[in-house]
């Protein structure tokens, strides 16, 4: 089993089921959604700014509006991005494999992991 796992110095960690690719992209969607409207980690990409020129905004952006759409793909890729420049909400995720699950609520979902 493999699981998404987000957490922060403010929260304990949330877990999304990464099992499957579809089940991984859900979760990566998830986060993102979990970021954009608890932590309003994306503001600075709703509105454009001075360095974007008109007809080509910033990657960021592009990613942003994708994944608000509801593409896992570039949900992934925007996280990842920030997660390697080290945006304080978006670098405490992490995909793990689970070997021996014990019992885990995990987000989205009312079934639990059993060894």
């Amino acid at each position: 089993m493999k699981v998404l796992v987000y957490g922060n110095r403010k929260m304990d960690a949330i877990l999304w089921d990464a099992s499957t690719k579809d089940l991984e992209a859900a979760a990566y969607l998830a986060l993102f959604t979990y970021l954009d409207t608890e932590w309003q980690v994306y503001a600075d990409l709703k509105e454009p700014v001075a360095w974007d020129e008109p007809d080509t905004p910033s990657k960021q952006r592009q990613w942003y509006d994708r994944a608000a759409k509801g593409d896992a793909e570039a949900a992934r890729l925007l996280l990842g991005w920030r997660k390697a420049r080290h945006y304080e909400y978006e670098d405490g995720w992490d995909i793990h494999s689970v070997l021996r699950p014990k019992k885990v609520k995990v987000k989205n979902e009312s079934a639990t992991a059993s060894r």
